[in-house]
């Protein structure tokens, strides 16, 4: 059996950290996977490297994306979750095995909804909730919330035209 790929999609990445943490999980749980880091410094090259990745079907389990490619991941995965549909952003693409399907999901908001439950025991159903920033990440948390069944979300921003309460 050949060793699966896995990788950061994004630019610049060369300061994450993932790798280190991914390899070593993988080794920890005995999977023969490998994830790397594939800057991409346009949207050329981020589309070339999702399209050599689906010509190899079965070597790859898919890419974590960075900033600034979300939109791009979404525009090219082939399916959606209910999650990267409304934010029109992926976070994550994932191939089936011998399939060139491409899968786009969006995790930021999730993520950090199950950070603040299982880390801090915090409760989001029926609080009040402060979302600073209105960017992509910010929009996959305030879907996350509304999910949890918050009771208010104020969300600030630098320009005030962006600021609002939902």
């Amino acid at each position: 059996m050949q060793m699966l790929k896995a990788g950061l999609l994004g630019y610049p990445i060369g300061h994450s950290l993932s790798p280190a943490l991914h390899n070593t999980a993988y080794r920890e749980l005995g999977l023969d996977w490998e994830y790397a880091l594939y800057p991409c410094p346009d949207s050329a090259a981020f589309a070339q490297t999702v399209r050599d990745a689906q010509r190899q079907p079965g070597q790859w389990l898919g890419f974590n994306v960075t900033t600034p490619y979300k939109p791009d991941a979404f525009a090219i995965a082939s399916e959606h979750s209910y999650y990267d549909a409304i934010i029109s952003g992926a976070n994550v693409l994932s191939f089936s095995a011998g399939c060139p399907a491409v899968y786009g999901d969006n995790t930021d908001g999730r993520g950090l909804v199950a950070a603040l439950k299982r880390q801090l025991g915090i409760t989001l159903g029926g609080a009040e909730v402060i979302l600073c920033g209105t960017g992509a990440v910010a929009l996959s948390v305030l879907l996350s919330l509304v999910n949890e069944q918050a009771a208010a979300v104020t969300v600030l921003s630098r320009s005030s035209a962006s600021s609002r309460q939902r």
